[in-house]
């Protein structure tokens, strides 16, 4: 996504720097990005911004583009690790399935059924419907995937064959 964006701003550029039908009220430096997202910060706002302040003196030119920025963040080797290992079969299963899905979705829920303040009653129980609902919303279903209480009751069932009770 960040080669596309940065691809993106170079066409932006390539539009105002070759065409006088285009103008951009406002062209960023580094030091107004990192300002913009240090704003929450108070170590970055106590500590680095003072530091930087002195660098907004330098025109854009001397900066490198966000695009480039943007491309080489694209580059970089991301090495993407598991939390747990039931995450770790989920995603390296050939075929994910919508019983995956469930089977940690009712592990979750059990989790939290301490009773304690927080956090869920050890009687808290989803309807059906009301899991098809949460499945189909966080799996962003398309209309012709979406599943029905139905199909959530047979999940249920063929999992409780299978020895699961986590939530029953």
């Amino acid at each position: 996504m960040s080669i596309r964006l940065a691809e993106m701003l170079e066409r932006r550029s390539a539009l105002l720097n070759h065409s006088g039908h285009f103008y951009c009220e406002r062209m960023h430096s580094l030091t107004d990005f990192i300002d913009d997202v240090g704003e929450g910060n108070g170590l970055y706002q106590l500590y680095l911004k003072p530091e930087l302040q002195p660098l907004k003196r330098y025109d854009l030119k001397y900066w490198p583009g966000i695009a480039d920025i943007l491309r080489s963040l694209g580059m970089e080797d991301v090495n993407v690790t598991c939390a747990d290992e039931a995450t770790e079969a989920i995603i390296k299963a050939r075929r994910p399935s919508l019983m995956d899905f469930f089977r940690e979705l009712f592990n979750r829920i059990d989790e939290h059924k301490t009773g304690h303040w927080y956090s869920l009653p050890r009687t808290f129980k989803l309807s059906d419907g009301a899991l098809a609902t949460i499945c189909n919303i966080t799996r962003d279903l398309p209309p012709d995937e979406v599943i029905d209480a139905a199909y959530v009751k047979r999940t249920r069932h063929r999992l409780k064959e299978q020895g699961f009770s986590t939530v029953w």
